[in-house]
């Protein structure tokens, strides 16, 4: 049975075979990502749109929201800031999976979840006739959903979080600043 070190092995030698490329200069494939889910087994590549003298692509405008906050910032209201920055039709979009259900393909029985895919157990996964549940994922907000009262903290959207913004061509950046003042409280 794989357990996590096997699979932290097993990424770790994708992660050296890239490295000896770069050392050896040899040939590389530029802006291809191997995505590995441990949870699914799923391995698979992705292009990225490359862009020269660039790691990643630049988060602006950055706009902060020095008032939204995790806990207190619903999906609707960030939304409606969306709408006036970029325009009717504003959608949300997550640096992150978003595991909003899981439905056991036997039952049909649909758990609520609203997770990030990375912090969903194995267990998580196997419902209680023991068969492996189907996850409904999404990235983006599109406000059609039925969660939109919903906080950010309830769809596990870490404080601080960088959120997109788009509406067509248009898009924007927004931190959620308000954050700041619980998060680095150390008392």
């Amino acid at each position: 049975v794989p357990t996590t070190p096997t699979s932290a092995s097993i990424v770790a030698a994708f992660q050296t075979q890239e490295a000896l490329k770069i050392i050896h200069d040899m040939e590389l494939e530029p802006g291809v990502a191997m995505l590995i889910n441990g949870l699914t087994n799923d391995v698979y590549k992705t292009e990225y749109p490359i862009i020269p003298d660039r790691m990643h692509e630049e988060l602006t405008p950055l706009i902060e929201l020095p008032d939204a906050t995790v806990n207190d910032t619903t999906l609707k209201q960030l939304l409606s800031i969306a709408a006036e920055h970029v325009g009717e039709g504003a959608v949300l979009e997550f640096s992150n999976e978003l595991v909003i259900s899981m439905v056991d393909r036997e039952t049909g029985e649909e758990e609520f979840v609203f997770k990030r895919m990375a912090r969903l157990t194995e267990s998580a996964l196997n419902s209680t006739s023991g068969s492996q549940r189907e996850m409904n994922l999404t990235y983006r907000i599109n406000g059609d959903e039925d969660f939109l009262g919903r906080t950010l903290a309830e769809i596990d959207q870490p404080p601080l979080c960088v959120i997109r913004a788009r509406s067509g061509d248009k898009a924007v950046y927004f931190e959620l600043t308000g954050d700041k003042n619980t998060f680095f409280n150390f008392e």
